[in-house]
């Protein structure tokens, strides 16, 4: 009697154990809710990736499938939504929703529109949420990106400036150098086309080039070897430089095929 008083409290034990687990899982919200720290890459019609540094937003829990989302950009305005659907029994869930969002616009006025979210959180640290604001621009997407953002970022970008070049006597022409965010701490850097005559200079795309900074505002841009072949012709020198708070120095010297001396370029920019 012992016996079977034993195995049906085990059984009894065992299904509770079931009904709890199952009751847990199908609380999806409760996994998703929190603080998100991170950045954003905006995109529309009109331009691609712009950055935005320390970004935050909350998911509060409303109910079992259920948060409130509440999102403030430094660049693109505050975006709620108070009834966001969290779907799902294991990582990643799935958070979808419709709001509202405040944006700036033109003359410093503010206005409401129309957007949807979605995200995919898996709780890696790493979590992607996306903003859609389809009245803006042409339709808007901003996407946010939880943890640290590459050091490339910070700088990528089109600087334009005066460029100083020559051999003895130097020239001064308006220019734009563009620096392109590949990998943490990677960036591809594309030098201008510059010059006439004997030393006119192609454009140059240079690949791989490392980039550093200990607090975010002064990035080093690493002195590099360049060997670099555009059409028939090979350019070899270095390059080293700096993006100090918006503002881009480059200092590159370039021997074209046999040319017995560098064409030295000083670029500054913004």
């Amino acid at each position: 009697m012992k016996s079977i008083k034993t195995f049906v409290m085990a059984a009894l034990a065992i299904v509770m154990f079931g009904f709890a687990s199952c009751t847990k899982e199908n609380k999806p919200a409760e996994k998703v809710a929190g603080t998100y720290e991170g950045y954003t890459l905006a995109s529309s019609n009109y331009f691609s990736d712009m950055f935005t540094a320390d970004e935050k937003g909350t998911l509060t829990l409303v109910n079992d499938n259920t948060v409130k989302i509440e999102f403030t950009s430094n660049t693109w305005g505050s975006f709620t939504f108070d009834a966001a659907l969290v779907e799902g029994t294991a990582a990643p869930y799935k958070v979808t929703g419709s709001g509202k969002c405040q944006m700036v616009g033109m003359g410093g006025q503010a206005r409401e529109y129309d957007c949807t979210v979605e995200a995919n959180i898996s709780g890696n640290g790493k979590d992607v949420i996306t903003f859609n604001v389809p009245a803006v621009m042409g339709g808007t997407t901003v996407v946010f990106t939880q943890g640290t953002a590459p050091v490339s970022l910070y700088v990528a970008g089109k600087y334009t400036g005066i460029m100083s070049y020559g051999v003895s006597e130097m020239s001064e022409v308006e220019a734009s150098i563009e620096l392109k965010a590949q990998g943490d701490d990677k960036i591809d850097i594309v030098l201008p086309q510059i010059g006439e005559g004997m030393m006119s200079i192609p454009e140059i795309t240079l690949s791989g080039i490392a980039v550093s900074t200990t607090d975010n505002k002064v990035f080093a841009i690493a002195e590099t070897e360049i060997n670099q072949t555009v059409g028939t012709t090979n350019y070899v020198g270095t390059l080293g430089g700096n993006v100090d708070n918006g503002k881009l120095t480059l200092n590159y010297a370039l021997k074209p095929g046999a040319m017995p001396m560098d064409i030295n370029f000083t670029f500054v920019g913004e």
